[in-house]
């Protein structure tokens, strides 16, 4: 319920396309894409997910993208947590993030939109370079509303938003308490 309507309709287009162009991408492309979705049937109903979880699907969910944008949308995944197996997080957050980055970015293969995730013990922060589509976007702001009220849930740490030369999202790690 997470991901936008139309994204199952995109990934469909690009692997029609890439039967006829590479069969052997396309193939890997849709094992891709059911892992994704494997992931967000059976993560749908928890609060949260082992961030090592979180990362395999956030990974395959970059493949999508560099496979359909090309070099037009790059990412770099920095995980100096050195504990990663007790950190959690809401199933699909950084989805959530690398969708807005795709949805409110223009990217192109000269001059590429370059996003950061970065993970040490108290957060993941996920920072992009700014360059705004031309054109309205449709966005509802919604997808940040609802990460804000699921972190509420879990925790008394809030997520920070700058909207400086880049835009970062720090979302604090959670720890389960037993």
């Amino acid at each position: 319920a997470q991901i936008d309507p139309h994204f199952l309709f995109n990934n469909l287009n690009t692997v029609d396309a890439l039967i006829d162009k590479d069969p052997q991408s396309a193939k890997t492309y849709l094992h891709k894409l059911a892992q994704l979705y494997r992931y967000l049937v059976s993560s749908k109903d928890q609060e949260v997910v082992l961030l090592d979880e979180e990362l395999a699907f956030a990974k395959n969910y970059i493949y999508l993208i560099e496979e359909r944008f090309g070099k037009a949308y790059q990412f770099d995944i920095q995980n100096e947590h050195p504990r990663p197996e007790e950190v959690w997080i809401p199933p699909g957050a950084l989805q959530t993030l690398l969708e807005n980055i795709v949805k409110h970015n223009q990217g192109n293969h000269t001059d590429p939109i370059i996003t950061t995730i970065f993970i040490d013990e108290k957060n993941i922060i996920v920072s992009n370079d700014k360059r705004p589509k031309k054109g309205s976007v449709d966005s509802t702001g919604t997808g940040l509303q609802n990460l804000r009220a699921r972190y509420k849930l879990l925790t008394d740490l809030e997520i920070k938003i700058n909207s400086g030369e880049r835009f970062t999202v720090e979302l604090p790690n959670v720890r389960l308490i037993e």
